[in-house]
């Protein structure tokens, strides 16, 4: 079996915060047709649910620690989907954002080390949005890349052990929780 980096764990669980609230939007547009389809239900609107807010708590165990090495950091899929105006629908923000960071991704371009990198996301992303303004985006991920070349981090890879079979084999005293407020925007 083997572990993952604790970035890794968190940004899998933030995905699928993501997908939970897109499905409730989706769920939410079908139940608002059967709402004015209906005689009876016609003045009234569907209720909201959405997750704004999780506290999580994850068992963990440390299985190794790398030695430290300096971060290359990289556009997220998350950063990018925050920089994109609002409004632009969630789905079409999403599907948008997902083809611009896997085409960098493939081409090694999504590091913010690529000098180009505010201009590639714009062009990518016009051929998704033509019409929409995207200098704003632009701006802002320039911004971002400045952010992190400023101020270049060093990290050390962590291993977690944190599925149950491999935590029951291990004594509770190595045993530590990890305890998240994750909110969601």
């Amino acid at each position: 079996m083997s572990t993952l980096p604790l970035n890794e764990i968190i940004a899998a669980l933030l995905k699928e915060f993501e997908s939970a609230n897109m499905a409730v939007e989706v769920s939410r547009e079908h139940w608002r047709q059967v709402y004015e389809s209906s005689p009876l239900l016609k003045e009234f609107v569907p209720p909201r649910v959405r997750i704004a807010e999780a506290d999580v708590s994850l068992p963990v165990a440390i299985e190794r620690i790398g030695n430290p090495r300096k971060k290359t950091a990289s556009l997220t899929h998350l950063q990018l989907l925050r920089l994109m105006p609002a409004s632009i629908s969630l789905a079409e923000r999403e599907k948008a954002v997902s083809a611009v960071i896997s085409d960098l991704a493939k081409r090694k371009k999504h590091t913010f080390k690529n000098a180009n990198l505010s201009k590639d996301v714009q062009s990518l992303l016009k051929r998704k949005l033509p019409t929409v303004d995207l200098k704003p985006v632009q701006e802002a991920v320039a911004n971002l890349q400045q952010d992190f070349l400023k101020n270049p981090t060093t990290e050390s890879e962590t291993g977690f052990i944190y599925q149950t079979a491999e935590l029951e084999k291990i004594t509770p005293e190595r045993i530590i929780r990890l305890n998240l407020k994750i909110t969601v925007d």
